[in-house]
């Protein structure tokens, strides 16, 4: 295929439908876990309920998710400049260095996206019915690294933090409705 003006760069084209889709159904796995977990269990099946299954593929649905929904706010943000900028409310809370946890800080929407694509690990907070099935409280609890140069050493240091999955939500959905307006 042949460009007419070489010097245009081509650029990722995003859904928004999609991308809001993607939003919405990370936000209803989160608040259907609880719901899913605590169904009759007098039914026929009892506990081996066969809907029981999704709650093993739950967390790799909402870990898919949250990545490609930061990768597309992220894209987002870099082509409008400075737009994300105006969103106060944050999704959670960042811990710069865990080894020196003096204090947290508030984490807005292009940090947290930058938290989602960069962790080594990602933790979920799971509870369990009084029946003993486990759900998922709308948090995840992210950890990394990031490298550090004092007096040309390199070093790294562990980061850790915590996202409001309703805020992050939220916030994700009020940057798109900035942005096509």
């Amino acid at each position: 295929m042949e460009r007419k003006n070489q010097s245009e760069a081509l650029v990722h084209q995003l859904n928004i439908s999609d991308l809001l889709r993607d939003i919405y159904q990370l936000l209803s796995f989160f608040l259907a876990s609880r719901q899913i977990a605590e169904l009759d269990q007098s039914s026929l099946y009892g506990s081996n309920d066969p809907i029981f299954q999704f709650k093993d593929i739950e967390r790799d649905l909402i870990t898919n998710n949250l990545i490609s929904i930061a990768i597309k706010i992220r894209i987002l943000d870099d082509r409008e400049p400075h737009k994300f900028d105006m969103f106060t409310d944050y999704c959670g809370l960042i811990t710069k260095d865990i080894l020196n946890p003096i204090e947290s800080n508030g984490l807005g929407l292009r940090d947290a996206c930058n938290k989602i694509i960069h962790a080594r690990k990602v933790n979920f907070d799971v509870d369990s019915t009084t029946t003993g099935q486990l759900f998922l409280h709308p948090y995840i609890y992210l950890e990394g690294t990031e490298t550090k140069w004092k007096k040309n050493i390199k070093y790294e240091v562990t980061w850790c933090t915590n996202i409001d999955i309703v805020r992050f939500c939220r916030e994700s959905a009020a940057a798109i409705q900035t942005l096509t307006r």
